[in-house]
């Protein structure tokens, strides 16, 4: 073979190979072009659907007034659905009728049939899951609901850099299968149910990243939860949205309802609001209605009994003057006795001692819960906020009083506010100020974690004297004649 032809054959060789690693280099550029397309429409797609679910919890919350008043309820907005927990008595896509126990925190499917959606899917076609805070939940509400009440999740970035904290609910995107994750339910499961929408499978370890994503052990312990919203690798692919407490009060505050329920049109003059105006009126009415014209001694600050700050907790002791407004007045009621009380069929701790409910006072009504409750209402603006609230009764108007007092003769027998004399007095807390954390039952049982000055010595002593002092405000119970009036901002006239 001649030397030009061993030249051209070598050449036409090495082209040969020169357009192969072309091709195969253009194939691989183009494989991961593809992939990486893939996976940004994936992204794209978790996170449109994270961002529908996310607004649609935030316009639940803030509406959930509205929304629960063709019941008859008159609830407190901040509330959010129970999860899907896979009812055999429900549709999917349905919340859980009742999910988990009081304070509980639970995970499940998104409920998107009850919120009037389609199921929202993520990028690989799963439907979302979502996370709950115990004391933000529909159902079984829990004990306190209002801007002091923290979340129970932090979201980190898989390095251990906090993202969000105080969060009270979390969606999650739970992408395509990863090892250890085999055996989600398809076609059909043991009972024949078809599951042409979200599988009807609720073992969270099957879809979500235990150990990177979630702490599956939700409880109501109290203590925070982690979860991880971290960069998408062979052993994570979830993808998290989350609504933090302050993102969920921003939005409620918007909302008209929530001033009026606070300054109603009967109250809005006065100042003060109404929430403390109402349960004061209803006080009062207690004063009116029994023959000596005396008032409830207090509830303890430090609440007795389990659960914590459930209604029935807050009864009155005998001999305290300073604390919080009862909701049970045996002591009272029982030494008035039933010739002079006002409840006349209260006898020992019975649902009668009941003062705060709307057949006593249909004031009440819209702050209570429920129009007719008569028993420990559940859900409305005193069963959440009462935490907020303080009452201090002057020695000669408590129920061991007699005569009652004289607040012009005898100005040591009444209360002392603003320099002024007075037969009682409703405090309402304003937002925390600085150093007053209120996360826990326990620093709510501090009046300092929630009164200034003169007023949190007032309540820590069983004392007599208030002050315009903080963010403090007062309702103050005037005698007149054989009633009481009621003088809203009393501290500061």
């Amino acid at each position: 073979m001649s030397r030009a032809r061993l030249r051209r054959e070598t050449g036409a060789a090495l082209l040969g190979l020169l357009l192969l690693l072309v091709f195969a280099t253009l194939a691989l550029f183009t494989r991961q072009a593809v992939s990486f397309n893939d996976r940004a429409t994936r992204d794209r797609l978790a996170a449109r659907a994270l961002a529908e679910a996310r607004e649609t919890l935030l316009g639940y919350a803030a509406t959930y007034t509205e929304l629960k008043a063709k019941s008859g309820a008159i609830y407190v907005p901040g509330h959010l659905p129970c999860p899907d927990l896979g009812s055999a008595i429900t549709d999917e896509g349905d919340e859980s009728g009742h999910c988990g126990e009081e304070d509980e925190t639970v995970i499940g499917h998104f409920p998107w049939q009850s919120l009037g959606m389609s199921s929202l899917r993520d990028g690989q076609g799963e439907c979302l899951w979502y996370a709950v805070a115990g004391a933000y939940k529909a159902n079984p509400k829990g004990r306190l609901l209002n801007p002091d009440i923290p979340g129970v999740f932090r979201v980190e970035d898989g390095q251990g850099r906090v993202l969000a904290k105080d969060v009270v609910a979390v969606l999650f995107a739970p992408g395509a299968a990863l090892p250890g994750q085999e055996g989600r339910a398809t076609a059909r499961d043991e009972a024949g149910r078809w599951n042409q929408e979200c599988r009807w499978d609720y073992d969270a370890r099957k879809f979500l990243e235990q150990g990177l994503a979630a702490d599956f052990r939700l409880d109501a312990n109290g203590g925070v939860i982690r979860f991880v919203a971290g960069a998408e690798s062979e052993r994570f692919n979830d993808r998290l949205a989350w609504i933090t407490r302050a993102e969920l009060f921003a939005r409620i505050e918007k909302r008209p309802l929530w001033r009026e329920n606070f300054f109603d049109p009967e109250f809005a003059h006065r100042g003060t609001p109404a929430l403390a105006q109402r349960v004061a009126a209803c006080l009062a009415r207690f004063g009116e209605q029994n023959a000596r014209h005396r008032l409830p001694w207090a509830a303890p600050l430090t609440l007795s009994g389990t659960p914590a700050f459930t209604n029935d907790a807050f009864k009155d002791q005998a001999g305290l003057l300073a604390g919080r407004p009862p909701f049970l007045i045996p002591h009272a009621q029982n030494l008035l006795s039933a010739s002079f009380g006002s409840l006349r069929q209260c006898s020992g701790d019975n649902a009668d001692c009941r003062l705060l409910r709307v057949d006593n006072c249909p004031d009440l009504e819209s702050i209570l819960g429920l129009p007719s409750e008569k028993g420990a209402a559940r859900g409305g603006w005193f069963d959440k906020w009462k935490d907020h609230l303080f009452y201090v009764v002057a020695p000669g108007f408590a129920p061991n009083a007699a005569p009652a007092a004289d607040c012009l003769a005898t100005p040591e027998q009444c209360l002392e506010v603003a320099g002024r004399p007075y037969a009682a007095a409703v405090i309402f807390s304003g937002a925390p100020q600085t150093g007053q954390s209120r996360a826990t039952h326990a620093e709510r049982m501090e009046a300092a974690r929630y009164l200034e000055g003169e007023n949190a010595v007032t309540l820590r002593s069983n004392g007599r004297r208030l002050e315009a002092a903080g963010n403090d405000e007062i309702v103050c119970l005037s005698p007149e004649g054989e009633g009481f009036e009621l003088v809203s901002d009393c501290a500061t006239r």
